[in-house]
């Protein structure tokens, strides 16, 4: 008790038998300028605060602004130095800056964590509702079943660095919510005015299970020859880029742009060795053309089970998630700071101006955001997904 007495004195704290009269005390010393703050705080000799949150700072800054005194409004707010609300209040515009900034870029995400925090706290997870004409208990003993018989042979027969996946998905220029809020007990469901989704494109890509990945292929819409394939130097040189009727995989693109042109430049360079490559039971993956212009390269191609590759199929299994989820935060990001940068004009304005992007801008937007999701999936991630494919 003497130590916190003595501390107490130091602080110009007096003692409790007087807090109450000494008020007006406290009010004259603040307007003087003299000493600290002369309140009773009934505190542990250890339990000083040292940190405050910036809404705390504010609403001290805005009673001491409508008339309050530094020291009352002080010692009621629990801050223990007259100087530090000085110090707020001259930097009152950084602080409104700082939460305004953390607003617009942490609301999303502190809504979202505190519907995860509720949900994983009465026992739900959060899962993407897929389809499937094959039952769980099925797909895992198909798994097991092909693990054991193809999957053993090629990792006997094979290196793991040797061992590769390729697969294509969709990625669209206007990466949409796929869930609003909307208002309960309308018989009508929730509809936002527009296209059901924006405009695609196709990205190829291929992994190894040593953790390597190769140049995402991104398969634009258009015609073979015409200005998309004639503009591919604007691109980035960290992807591929080519053309196709509705932008989707087809026999032209993977036996001529894949097969005999990325992979053959691949194996050329880094590879000379034997490899094999698992791939889904689409008709132009597994064609007797493609069977055959994979041997030219000395790469044996396996075909996956049908219906299967959400469980074998290590793309899907654990890499595609990440990279879709990835593109999403980039288009959200992209979408704020556009509307941010425009920040004279009205917020309809900045809103038609990022639906009023032509092709070309859309184009290549998206192919920076494939790179730099691409980029993101790391090597653990891709070991991790071969892991649980089994393969």
């Amino acid at each position: 008790m003497e130590e916190l007495e003595l501390r107490m004195l130091q602080w110009g704290i007096r003692d409790g038998a007087g807090a109450a009269g000494d008020e007006d005390d406290a009010a004259e010393s603040d307007s003087s300028g003299g000493g600290e703050v002369i309140y009773q705080l009934n505190l542990p000799s250890k339990g000083r605060r040292s940190t405050y949150s910036n809404e705390l700072k504010l609403r001290v800054v805005e009673k001491v602004k409508a008339g309050g005194k530094v020291a009352a409004v002080a010692a009621s707010n629990d801050v223990h130095t007259r100087t530090a609300v000085y110090e707020w209040i001259k930097n009152e515009d950084r602080l409104r800056e700082a939460i305004r900034d953390y607003l617009l870029t942490r609301q999303e995400d502190s809504l979202r964590r505190a519907i995860r925090r509720v949900a994983l706290s009465r026992g739900f997870s959060f899962r993407r509702a897929t389809k499937t004409i094959i039952s769980t208990q099925e797909l895992l003993a198909e798994q097991q079943r092909f693990s054991a018989e193809v999957g053993a042979e090629i990792k006997k027969a094979y290196q793991r660095e040797y061992v590769f996946n390729a697969d294509e998905t969709a990625v669209y220029y206007e990466e949409d919510p796929g869930i609003i809020l909307a208002e309960r007990g309308q018989s009508k469901s929730a509809r936002v005015k527009g296209r059901r989704r924006s405009d695609r494109a196709s990205v190829l890509l291929t992994v190894s299970a040593a953790g390597k990945k190769l140049k995402p292929l991104v398969i634009f819409r258009g015609q073979p020859g015409g200005t998309i394939e004639r503009d591919m130097t604007a691109y980035s040189n960290q992807v591929l880029v080519t053309v196709q009727q509705s932008g989707w995989m087809d026999t032209r693109v993977w036996n001529e742009t894949f097969i005999n042109g990325q992979w053959a430049e691949f194996v050329c360079d880094e590879f000379p060795d034997p490899l094999a490559i698992y791939v889904d039971n689409l008709k132009c993956h597994v064609s007797e053309t493609a069977q055959e212009a994979f041997a030219s390269w000395g790469t044996e191609l396996v075909p996956l089970p049908k219906n299967t590759t959400a469980v074998l199929q290590p793309l899907d299994v654990g890499i595609m998630g990440p990279f879709k989820k990835k593109l999403r935060s980039l288009t959200l990001s992209y979408n704020l700071t556009s509307i941010q940068r425009n920040g004279s004009l009205p917020l309809r304005e900045r809103l038609l101006a990022l639906k009023r992007m032509s092709a070309d801008e859309k184009r290549k937007l998206l192919v920076d955001r494939v790179v730099t999701a691409w980029a993101a999936i790391d090597e653990r991630c891709i070991k991790r997904a071969w892991e649980k494919a089994g393969l």
